[in-house]
């Protein structure tokens, strides 16, 4: 018999299969419901974990671009003329809390 991981269903029956053998010692009134309430738990572990990594995923997509739409912004900012290529000294307002931290460690 070949498992085929690779479907959802597959999966779901190698589950069943090998809670079946470890239930073989409980009693058959708790079994049946104790593998339904198993199965039932791990689905929705499944879910809420794929759940999560669809969230995260879009997270970084969304980072991704505002990152890449600050280095474009840098870009076409350093490339108009009459700008020098060194920046200019940032305000206290907009350096996050790290960046603070940074500048009086080095001072």
């Amino acid at each position: 018999m070949e498992l085929e991981f690779h479907k959802e269903e597959g999966r779901k029956n190698y589950l069943i299969a090998k809670f079946d053998d470890l239930l073989v010692g409980i009693n058959e009134s708790y079994g049946k419901s104790l593998m339904d309430e198993l199965v039932a738990r791990l689905e929705n572990t499944i879910k809420e974990f794929n759940d999560e990594v669809s969230q995260m995923m879009l997270q970084l997509k969304e980072n991704l671009k505002r990152k890449e739409q600050l280095l474009q912004n840098i870009k076409t900012k350093n490339s108009e003329p009459g700008q020098s290529s060194e920046s200019e000294p940032v305000g206290d307002n907009s350096m996050s809390d790290w960046e603070k931290r940074l500048e009086t460690i080095g001072k």
